[in-house]
C-alpha cells in the first residue's frame, strides 16, 4: 500500500472514531461530522498528498481542496465560495409544485419525492418524473438547494477541538490558522433563514439523490432522516458500488440514506474499508444497467493482434489539484508522464475524459477523441484502461479486447479483481517502474497471448436477469416502497 494511502486511512479511522463522539453526545445524526465527514477528508487527505508532492503548483480554487504551499504553510482564507440564493422566480415555482403535490397527495395518494439537481443520476429523471405522474402515483420535485443546517454553535467548539487534536497528530504547521479556516468554511452553510415551507414538506415527502458525496445533498438527506422520512440514492457508474473498497463508499457515495439502487446480482460483500460507518446502513437493491445491457451480447471476447487495428485509450481525468484519498489519487504530472510513454510506443487515440478539471498538453503524436464514450467505443477494436470506473463498465460490457495497466492507486474488491483479470489482459504496475522498455514487452505479450479471455464481470456487477427495465423498477418501488 502507498505512503499516502495508509496515511489517509489514518485520518478515516480518526474521524470515524469522532463521529460515534459526535453521536452520543448530540443523539441525532445531525452533528457536524456526520455531515462534513467528506470535506473532513478532503481537507486532511488533501494536506497529506499536497505535502509529500512532486506535482505542478496549482492555485487554491475550491477549499476543502488544498493547495502545495498552503499544506507547507498553512495561511488564512478570507473568502469562501459562497452558495447561490434560490432567485425568486425559482422558490415562487418550488412552492407552487409542492402545493400542487400536496394536494395531488391528500386528493389521490400521490407520493411527493424532493429530488437533488441533476447530479450524479444515470437514468433519466424527466423520464422518471413522467412515469411517476401518470402511472406511478408520484411526484418529483426539484429540492431547493437554499435550505441549509440548523445553528451549530454548541459543536462548532467540540469540532475545533477535534480538527486541532489531529493538526498536532499529523504535525500541521498553523494548526490554529488550519483550524479556524475550516470552521469558518462550514460556517458558510448555516447562514440562511430557517424556512417553515420547508420545514413542512420536509414532513410530507421523501428524497431522492444520486449521492451525498455533495455537500448539499448530504445536508437535505440528513434533514429528511430527521424528520423519520426516507432517503433513496439512484447510484450511478452502471456497476455494483462495492467493487471498490474504498471508504468514500460507506462514508460519502451512500452516505445518511435508507435505500440504495445499486447493480448487478448484488453477491459482493463488504471489504475492509467500504463498510457503513455507525449510523449508516442502507437496505441495497439491486437492478439491471439499461445502458450496458444494450451492449451487452454474450461473455466471449475476440482477441486481435494490434497490428491493423484502431484503438482507444480511455482514461480517468486531470484533476487540476483537486487531490485526495485514501486510493484515488495520482499527480497530473506523473498521470501525463505515463500517458506519454504509453502514446510513444503504440499508435492509439486519447479518449479525453469530460471532467477533466486542466488543459493538459499530451504528446503531440497524441490524436484526442472528445466523442461520448458509448459513440467512440463502436470506432475501436481494442480498448485500453488503467483505472475502474464508469467508462471501464460500459467497456467490459462490450466482446472486444482490453488491455489493463493498474497503476496501483485503487483498492478494486480482490474477488472482483479476480473477474477483471479473466476480461482484461492485466499488467500489474503496483510495484513495477513504467518503462518504454516494459511496455514494449507488454504489448508484445499482449499479441502473443493465446489464452481466452471471458467476461463474467457484466453479468455479476452491472446487470442481473430480470425482465424490468432499471426505471420501471425504480418506478415500481417509488410508487409502492415495495422491493
Amino acid at each position: 500500500m502507498r505512503n499516502i494511502d495508509k496515511k489517509s486511512l489514518v485520518i478515516f479511522e480518526f474521524w470515524k472514531k469522532k463521529n460515534i463522539l459526535f453521536e452520543k453526545k448530540f443523539k441525532d445524526e445531525n452533528n457536524l461530522i456526520h455531515i462534513f465527514f467528506h470535506d473532513l477528508m478532503k481537507y486532511f487527505s488533501s494536506y497529506i498528498i499536497n505535502l509529500e508532492s512532486n506535482d505542478v503548483k496549482y492555485k487554491l480554487i475550491n477549499f476543502p481542496y488544498l493547495n502545495k504551499d498552503y499544506a507547507k504553510k498553512p495561511y488564512k482564507i478570507s473568502h469562501f465560495p459562497k452558495i447561490k440564493q434560490t432567485r425568486f422566480l425559482n422558490t415562487l415555482f418550488f412552492r407552487i409544485n409542492c402545493i400542487v403535490a400536496y394536494f395531488l397527495k391528500k386528493i389521490f395518494g400521490y407520493r411527493i419525492f424532493l429530488v437533488s439537481k441533476k447530479y450524479g443520476y444515470s437514468i433519466n429523471l424527466r423520464k422518471l418524473f413522467f412515469k411517476g405522474l401518470f402511472s406511478g402515483k408520484f411526484i418529483l420535485i426539484n429540492a431547493s438547494e437554499n435550505r441549509l443546517i440548523k445553528d451549530y454553535s454548541d459543536q462548532a467548539k467540540l469540532l475545533e477541538e477535534c480538527i486541532l487534536e489531529l493538526c498536532i497528530k499529523l504535525k500541521v504547521r498553523n494548526k490554529n490558522i488550519f483550524t479556524k479556516n475550516f470552521i469558518n468554511y462550514i460556517g458558510v452553510y448555516s447562514k440562511f433563514a430557517n424556512d417553515n415551507f420547508y420545514n413542512f414538506i420536509i414532513r410530507k415527502s421523501d428524497f431522492l439523490s444520486g449521492t451525498t458525496a455533495r455537500t448539499i445533498n448530504r445536508i437535505h438527506a440528513i434533514n429528511f432522516r430527521n424528520n423519520k422520512r426516507k432517503v433513496i440514492i439512484i447510484s450511478h457508474g452502471f456497476q455494483d458500488l462495492r467493487i471498490l473498497d474504498d471508504p468514500i463508499t460507506a462514508y460519502a457515495e451512500v452516505g445518511p440514506a435508507d435505500y440504495v439502487f445499486s447493480y448487478g446480482k448484488g453477491k459482493l460483500k463488504f471489504g475492509k474499508y467500504n463498510k457503513p460507518i455507525k449510523g449508516q446502513d442502507p437496505k441495497y437493491i439491486y437492478r439491471t444497467s439499461d445502458t450496458i445491457n444494450n451492449i451487452y451480447k454474450n461473455k466471449i471476447i475476440n482477441h486481435k493482434i494490434l497490428d491493423d487495428v484502431k484503438i482507444l485509450y480511455v482514461p480517468t481525468a486531470f484533476h487540476g489539484g483537486q487531490r485526495y484519498g485514501p486510493f484515488r489519487d495520482l499527480s497530473d504530472k506523473d498521470y501525463l508522464e505515463w500517458q506519454n510513454k504509453l502514446i510513444s510506443i503504440q499508435k492509439l487515440t486519447v479518449k479525453k475524459h469530460p471532467k477533466d478539471q486542466v488543459l493538459i498538453g499530451h504528446n503531440s503524436h497524441a490524436e484526442i477523441n472528445k466523442m461520448p464514450l458509448l459513440e467512440a467505443s463502436n470506432l475501436f477494436d481494442v480498448f485500453i484502461i488503467d483505472y475502474v470506473s464508469t467508462a471501464s463498465a460500459i467497456l467490459f460490457a462490450t466482446n472486444k479486447p482490453i488491455i489493463y495497466f493498474d497503476l496501483g492507486n485503487q483498492n478494486v474488491n480482490p474477488e472482483v479483481l479476480k473477474v477483471i483479470k479473466k476480461r482484461v489482459y492485466y499488467f500489474n504496475y503496483k510495484n513495477r517502474n513504467i518503462s518504454i522498455g516494459s511496455l514494449k514487452k507488454d504489448f508484445k505479450s499482449y499479441n502473443q497471448n493465446a489464452s481466452k479471455k471471458i467476461n463474467y464481470y457484466t453479468e455479476n456487477y452491472s446487470i442481473r436477469k430480470k425482465n424490468m427495465s432499471e426505471i420501471d423498477q425504480i418506478k415500481n418501488f417509488l410508487s409502492t416502497g415495495n422491493i
